[in-house]
């Protein structure tokens, strides 16, 4: 794992490299360099955090002839069998490293060499005879890119803090991207928080070359359940098959190598494979709070099952006077306050290992979210009741806008816990029946549009158009779906979570998180292999009688000590009001307060007032909605104080 950066045009320097590089420090403490062309029309910038080949492995790497150069952040999980195929034709390696195989691979193949990886990446290559730039983001987006183009050069950096030091990126924070950040708590690509700088999109490869930029998709994540699997125990086979060796392949390190691990399946199931493949104890690590809901009992129990050697912290109060570091390391604003334990669970590994496997993916691959399974059963009601949906849904609406919310945990997940704020949702999500993206976007937003009218000064106040880049696939796939019943709607909507919530938040807090401690953070469940399986399995076979993942819950009686298959999802979230009233009594006086509110320029100072001072209203969706505000007004200072480098 590693930091990159690149300049293409004039302005490449040697100084500027240096200040892109800095900014990233801490994803490549172990190594740094820079490579800057003779006519001084590219400059690449590295920094190295090394787990394979620890001597050879330095960057940014050149070919024997210097032809080629590269800079590379992640891990090439099949380089070994690439690189027998490579040798068999002809090509001579000098060093034990996956990052050589990318040059020779790309020599071999061009651009289409992308489509042989294994792993997780983010690159860029020169191939000076052609003056050509080629850029290239894994299939998921497990690692970050971002760029820039503009009339004096193209940049592009793993975070964008470094884009940030370049004097000819502007600041300009995008209206649309503000409203999106506090609709969903992230911003999905291909947008940024600011109007000159875009994500790199998952699974693409990008040329540049005599001035001509050609960006193309070489993978897509498409689920089509029913298309390939005929008999199901042939799919729980192959899954378990698959996943035991994804994450073999994800073991491979010259360094310490461990794991997170929670109470639950997902995470189980890894260690559970890993301990396979090793003849010492798995090293895991697991957080808590010290609240009813607390996972580290769990985490303890399943450890000493499975014969790992856990550790377990559990954040206090005074440790929230660190969520402005954390919030400076995530470059975007991420409105969770998750990212604080996550950044503390990273740094308490980094003291014994320096790669970590973990679970993510398989809730967004096998359907294990309770919202799914909530929009999955409002989607199916709105399609049977086609012209009447409408009708019905604004009629339930107005019924549920009145019902005890206690009752309602009858029939839906979580509206007692986000108190009468969910049942607000709730009704809301009903009133929109007949409407699939808008059923959605009330499921899933923070602030609906009245709310950020509110919420937003007027200037700031830019339509409503913001969602459109999110609702407008999910729109398309589900109207193509309704001939599918509820197969093409559970896929629709796993596409969709596949697009924007897993690559724009699961896995940017989780790179961002680990890499600020200098930790590497793998994905087994993102395995491209696993992922093709699971997108193309029936419903029936994920969701089963109120039991979700069941065919990873299937293969984990084979894994995990003890393990029945059950198990209930429980939202891992940080229970701020239960165990840290006070410490975000302090934040929100520090952050919300009255000075800080007049010196920006985005939010009504009244509405915020309000807000934060509550009308008793103390609910958990009310507190994410002043923890959101919280971090943004964290994150702009800290984007502010990023240095223009010379």
């Amino acid at each position: 794992m590693c930091g990159i950066c690149g300049i293409l045009g004039p302005g490449a320097t040697r100084e500027r490299l240096d200040a892109m590089r800095a900014q990233m420090a801490h994803r490549g403490p172990d190594g740094e360099g820079v490579y800057l062309a003779p006519d001084g029309m590219i400059g690449l910038g590295h920094q190295r955090l090394s787990i394979v080949d620890l001597e050879g492995g330095a960057q940014p790497m050149a070919s024997a002839d210097g032809g080629l150069v590269v800079v590379y952040n992640g891990e090439i999980y099949n380089f070994m069998d690439l690189r027998r195929e490579l040798e068999s034709r002809g090509r001579v390696f000098r060093t034990r490293c996956d990052t050589e195989t990318l040059l020779h691979a790309y020599a071999e193949w061009g651009e289409e060499m992308v489509r042989r990886l294994n792993g997780i990446f983010a690159f860029g290559l020169w191939d000076a005879p052609r003056r050509r730039l080629v850029l290239a983001r894994d299939p998921m987006g497990v690692k970050p890119l971002f760029y820039a183009e503009t009339p004096e050069s193209f940049v592009f950096a793993s975070e964008v803090k470094s884009l940030l030091t370049l004097p000819w990126v502007r600041r300009d924070v995008d209206p649309a991207a503000l409203r999106l950040y506090l609709r969903l708590r992230y911003v999905p690509g291909p947008h940024t928080m600011w109007r000159s700088i875009r994500r790199f999109p998952p699974g693409h490869r990008m040329t540049i070359e005599n001035g001509a930029v050609c960006t193309k998709p070489y993978w897509q994540t498409r689920f089509r359940g029913e298309e390939r699997w005929k008999r199901e125990e042939d799919a729980i086979d192959e899954f378990a098959s698959l996943a035991e060796d994804a994450v073999r392949m994800q073991m491979m390190a010259d360094v310490p190598v461990g794991a997170f691990l929670s109470g639950g399946v997902d995470s189980g199931s890894i260690v559970s494979l890993m301990a396979r493949h090793t003849d010492e104890p798995v090293r895991t690590f697991s957080m808590g709070f010290g609240t009813a809901r607390d996972e580290t009992a769990a985490a303890e129990s399943l450890a000493r099952r499975i014969g790992a050697r856990h550790t377990s912290i559990r954040m206090r109060p005074d440790d929230m006077r660190l969520l402005p570091d954390a919030v400076r390391l995530m470059d975007e604003p991420l409105g969770d306050a998750i990212i604080l334990p996550l950044y503390l669970l990273s740094r308490a590994a980094a003291r014994e290992v320096k790669v970590v496997l973990t679970g993510e993916g398989a809730d967004e691959l096998l359907g294990g979210y309770l919202h799914q399974k909530n929009l999955l059963r409002l989607f199916g009601a709105s399609r049977r009741l086609g012209p009447l949906a409408r009708a019905v849904g604004r009629a339930a609406g107005w019924a549920v806008s009145r019902t005890p919310v206690a009752w309602l945990d009858r029939f839906f997940d979580y509206p007692s816990s986000l108190g009468v704020s969910g049942r607000e949702r709730l009704a809301a999500m009903l009133a929109a029946m007949g409407h699939p993206e808008a059923m959605y976007m009330a499921h899933v937003s923070l602030f609906d549009d009245a709310a950020l009218d509110g919420l937003l000064r007027p200037e700031w106040r830019d339509g409503h158009d913001d969602v459109r880049d999110v609702t407008g696939d999910l729109a398309a796939d589900l109207a193509r779906s309704r001939e599918r019943g509820a197969q093409g709607l559970f896929d629709a909507l796993l596409e969709q979570e596949c697009r924007f919530w897993l690559p724009d938040n699961i896995l940017l807090k989780m790179d961002k998180m680990t890499m600020g401690a200098s930790l590497e953070g793998r994905v087994p469940f993102l395995d491209p292999r696993l992922v093709e399986l699971a997108t193309a399995l029936p419903i029936g076979w994920k969701i089963r009688r109120g039991t979700n993942k069941r065919i990873l819950r299937t293969c984990a009686e084979r894994w995990i000590p003890g393990y029945a298959g059950g198990g209930r999802k429980q939202a891992f979230h940080v229970p701020l009001e239960e165990a840290y009233g006070e410490a975000l009594a302090r934040l929100e006086e520090e952050w919300l307060g009255d000075e800080r509110l007049r010196g920006q320029e985005w939010l009504d100072p009244d509405a915020v007032r309000r807000l934060r001072d509550g009308t008793g209203r103390l609910d958990l969706l009310h507190g994410k909605q002043r923890m959101s505000l919280v971090i943004l007004m964290m994150w702009r200072e800290a984007m502010r104080a990023v240095p223009v480098a010379a």
